[in-house]
């Protein structure tokens, strides 16, 4: 009786972790990641804008689109993806001129990944920083950006920060499980932080 039950419990376990999985597949289905329009490869370039009205209007626009861009919560990929987890926030000193992107991170096995990072806002987008790095099983990845005052300015004002991860080595359908969006944003004095809304 006792072995009878063993095996209708471990029965049950498989078939919730069947349908977690099959969940988590229809999410990422309805959600593609879309890669940004024109992205400057040198931290600190700025994308093009329109300082009229018609500009911010097409601003808007954008950030409609990438509102399917990214997922709430924890990120957490499949083991074929080579990445296991991972959680990035950003944090501005305006009293520094500095913005710092930091992801505490979970792989299967050590892998290259390429990380970029850009803000949308009400002052326009602006590409922060695109970098390689060799990722070990487990560890934190800091990057900081130094950026001019009017650059802070567009930090100050962003509503959004997008950090992709680019694994490689992973197959291609894992980009749409490595876009984070940091839309929750906090602000003391001259120092701001944003990370993912929980």
């Amino acid at each position: 009786m006792t072995r009878l039950a063993t095996v209708a419990w471990s029965l049950l376990a498989i078939a919730l972790l069947a349908a977690l999985l099959f969940v988590r597949q229809a999410e990422a289905a309805t959600a593609p990641v879309q890669s940004p329009g024109a992205v400057a490869s040198d931290a600190g370039e700025e994308f093009e804008e329109s300082e009229d009205e018609e500009g911010e209007e097409e601003e808007s626009e954008d950030e409609e689109e990438d509102e399917g861009l990214g997922s709430i919560g924890p990120l957490l990929l499949p083991p074929e993806c080579l990445l296991h987890s991972a959680e990035a926030h950003v944090d501005a000193s305006s009293a520094h001129d500095v913005v710092r992107l930091t992801i505490h991170y979970t792989s299967y096995i050590p892998t290259n990944i390429s990380v970029s990072y850009w803000l949308k806002g009400g002052k326009g987008s602006l590409q922060l920083g695109e970098t390689k790095r060799h990722f070990a099983r487990q560890g934190v990845f800091r990057e900081d950006a130094h950026v001019s005052d009017h650059a802070m300015s567009k930090v100050l004002a962003a509503r959004t920060f997008i950090v992709q991860l680019d694994i490689p080595a992973a197959p291609s359908y894992c980009a749409k499980y490595s876009t984070q969006r940091l839309t929750a944003k906090h602000v003391a004095g001259s120092h701001a932080t944003w990370s993912r809304p929980r």
